[in-house]
């Protein structure tokens, strides 16, 4: 869109058709939009489409849900969308397909991990997952109200965000998937506080 702009006289800027108006030191000078030939994109470039596509697709569905509660306010530059796809990003292949789900991430923030962190199946074929994790000997006060959270994935789809009822404070536990997520193939952990406004980052487990 060219724009006319008034600054003791008027001037073309911008771009009218396939003539690009450009002001270059005090001037105004005209040259040929460039064009970009659908035929010219090179197989390396299709591919890199391809794969920004499925990442797309991959973070939609949580643009609603975990992106905002999590992600946004954690975005010094741009927008919270773009930080989780940016910190998702490495674990899809060159051809978009999910190569290593132990790679994504589903919080980050400033509260800390227990270390230790252990979760597996209380039985194989079950929707029971049994926990554990150290004590924090510098943590204390309403850290200690601190909630698991929980994400699973079944290979095809990732259930929502599950509150465990475990408390930091309990250092073990179990809590039952979702009966849609009852086939799960990987779990993500992290911890929230009581208002849902302070979290830490999540670790994945291969179930």
């Amino acid at each position: 869109m060219a724009r006319l702009i008034n600054n003791g006289s008027e001037q073309v800027s911008g771009k009218i058709m396939d003539v690009v108006y450009v002001r270059y030191k005090g001037g105004t000078y005209i040259r040929r939009a460039p064009r970009v030939r659908k035929e010219a994109r090179t197989p390396a470039m299709l591919q890199n489409q391809q794969r920004f596509a499925c990442i797309q697709r991959f973070c939609t569905q949580f643009k609603d849900t975990l992106i905002p509660m999590i992600w946004n306010d954690r975005a010094t530059k741009g927008s919270g969308y773009n930080l989780f796809m940016k910190a998702n990003s490495p674990a899809f292949a060159r051809d978009g397909s999910l190569s290593d789900p132990l790679l994504l991430k589903f919080s980050l923030g400033e509260l800390s991990l227990p270390e230790a962190l252990t979760a597996q199946l209380s039985a194989p074929d079950a929707g029971t997952i049994k926990v554990s994790w150290q004590k924090e000997s510098h943590m204390g006060g309403l850290r200690l109200n601190d909630e698991l959270m929980a994400i699973s994935y079944d290979g095809e789809n990732f259930s929502g965000m599950i509150p465990t009822g475990l408390k930091r404070k309990d250092l073990q536990g179990s809590f039952e998937l979702p009966v849609m997520a009852s086939g799960v193939q990987y779990l993500y952990l992290f911890f929230s506080s009581e208002d849902r406004r302070s979290f830490s980052e999540s670790v994945a487990f291969k179930i």
